[in-house]
């Protein structure tokens, strides 16, 4: 699975980074108590947070929103609005981006170059929650016994000597076909649960590809320039 990405990234073959996080997976009376925190959310509260997500979402979309002004909207509200989304999985997914963001600071500093600018860890921060988020709800239905498998790889391009991050998220879901899912520009589509989150991962990062039957991501982008 990753070689085949490293081929398609034209990644130095003796270079390679990597390192691995395991979400959820709860059990006994953590996962009951996460399971009742779950089931206290009401449906009319849930349609609300999508109503309000595919509001700012479509204002990010107009002319006059700046590069900065989006960014922070987007993750403030992802990040608002967790607990709504991922229940007691939330902190622990926070966790795992905030590890993953140091883990390739470290490897950037041991290649002599700058630790991610702040926008990158914002950028990378919305692709990181969006693929999470959608692992969580859609890939495992929001059963916190279920697992999120997060792997990062830090590779080094074998002719620009870029330093590329590829992250992969892996949920214990059925899949979907990637081709049926609407177009979240589309106004008709605006109360859809669906869609934005992988709209956001393709347009923030450099790459994404998504394996059959659906329940892996591939996310990478560029980090760092030897």
């Amino acid at each position: 699975m990753f070689d085949e990405l490293c081929r398609e990234l034209d990644a130095h073959p003796a270079f390679s980074r990597s390192h691995s996080w395991r979400s959820g997976g709860l059990t006994g009376d953590a996962l009951e108590a996460a399971r009742a925190d779950i089931a206290a959310r009401t449906e009319e509260r849930e349609r609300q947070i999508w109503k309000d997500e595919a509001e700012w979402y479509f204002r990010s979309l107009g002319p006059d929103a700046t590069p900065e002004e989006i960014t922070d909207r987007v993750l403030g509200f992802i990040r608002d609005n967790r607990h709504e989304y991922l229940g007691s999985l939330g902190p622990d997914l926070l966790r795992v981006q905030e590890d993953l963001f140091d883990t390739v600071d470290e490897v950037l500093i041991g290649l002599g170059l700058e630790k991610l600018t702040e926008a990158q860890r914002i950028r990378m921060g919305i692709v990181l929650e969006e693929a999470h988020k959608n692992a969580a709800m859609h890939g495992n239905l929001r059963d916190p016994g279920r697992t999120i498998e997060t792997h990062l790889e830090v590779v080094l391009g074998r002719t620009a000597a870029d330093v590329v991050a590829c992250v992969t998220v892996i949920d214990e879901g059925t899949g979907f076909d990637f081709e049926c899912v609407p177009d979240p520009t589309d106004p008709e589509h605006i109360n859809l649960a669906t869609g934005r989150g992988l709209k956001l991962c393709r347009e923030l990062s450099r790459g994404m590809r998504l394996d059959s039957p659906g329940n892996t991501i591939h996310v990478w982008d560029t980090v760092g320039q030897m």
